[in-house]
């Protein structure tokens, strides 16, 4: 075959089509665009769940959001803002929030209003190596809460520690996925209102049975004490109404499995690219009271106008083991 250059035809030399125009050279200000907003969506995952606005700089300096909230345990709404500035090492940390919380417990409940104001840093490690992505985050931070008729002022200590493998899309949990995190609330300043806090809980995705089949097994542990109570981060088990208490144990196992891709959309408005189903079993223990059900999930893995980021919602069966009766119930999933 003749490979020498009068073998090929001619050619247009489109480089003298571009046009030679000279654009102006501006210094770029950091701090003067911390702030692009460029999409929203989830912000947060419950029991808070967030909703609202993204911010990321284009130097990747700043990121901010500004959400509406829903809390699964409480069943309550709120707002809040995040900040983070990513120019120093650790990472600064701000944030606000106006919350209504419920509080139910065994023998009552409780209902107001609070402001929370937050401040701190925390160092982000990345830890990753071969076919896992491993990182490690800690930090330090301060809040003041105000509420009627007094308020508190705690410090927060807090380590999260994850490590999943590469998996493909249709895997529906991280193969030998970890995730553990502890915190640690004190109160530094009390006006009227004390609180204690601890936090220990793990998540871990052992393979399933067969491929793209999931197993995720949670566990964890709550510990309150004083005259106030802060959000709870542990999900009741499934079906209950959450109930809080000095002393939460959770632990709870799932097993999840695809059943079809159905590739199926409604114009714009929907696309639905994956069904599965997830059984379930829960426990719950509150100062000795047990919660424990069990029931059957499916779930849908779709995207709604067009947005990139993939919604996964079902409708939950739940058999409550401790009241004999069953529940159904709509529901929002997120992540594994």
């Amino acid at each position: 075959m003749n490979t020498s250059l009068d073998y090929h035809g001619k050619y247009h030399d489109y480089s003298a089509d571009v046009p030679a125009t000279q654009y102006p050279v501006e210094r770029y200000s950091p701090s003067r665009n911390l702030f692009d907003f460029h999409s929203w969506g989830l912000t947060s995952p419950p029991p808070n769940l967030g909703f609202g606005l993204i911010s990321n700089d284009k130097m990747g300096l700043a990121d901010f959001n500004a959400s509406v909230t829903y809390n699964t345990n409480e069943h309550t709404t709120g707002f809040e803002t995040g900040f983070s500035y990513n120019r120093f090492y650790p990472v600064l940390s701000f944030g606000a929030a106006d919350q209504n919380r419920s509080l139910t417990f065994l023998n009552g409940g409780e209902n107001w209003n609070e402001r929370t104001a937050s401040a701190g840093f925390y160092v982000p490690l990345n830890l990753s190596h071969g076919y896992y992505s491993t990182g490690l985050s800690i930090g330090v931070g301060m809040e003041t809460i105000s509420r009627a008729g007094g308020g508190l002022l705690p410090l927060t200590y807090g380590l999260a520690f994850s490590r999943t493998r590469n998996s493909s899309p249709r895997d529906l949990a991280p193969w030998w996925g970890q995730f553990i995190q502890f915190n640690y609330r004190q109160t530094a300043w009390a006006n009227n209102y004390t609180a204690n806090y601890l936090l220990a809980d793990g998540r871990f995705a052992p393979p399933g049975l067969a491929r793209h089949r999931s197993i995720v097994l949670e566990s964890g542990y709550e510990r309150q004490t004083g005259n106030y109570y802060f959000l709870s981060q542990l999900l009741f088990p499934r079906g209950y109404d959450a109930v809080i208490g000095p002393n939460i144990t959770r632990p709870s196992g799932n097993y999840e499995v695809p059943l079809f891709y159905p590739d199926f959309a409604i114009s714009q408005l929907l696309y639905i690219k994956r069904v599965s189903s997830n059984v379930f079993y829960g426990y719950g223990k509150v100062t000795g009271t047990q919660f424990r059900s069990t029931g059957v999930e499916p779930l849908f893995d779709a995207n709604l106008l067009r947005f990139p980021f993939t919604f996964r919602f079902g409708v939950r069966y739940a058999y409550l083991l401790d009241y004999r009766s069953s529940r159904v119930q709509p529901f929002l999933a997120f992540g594994w």
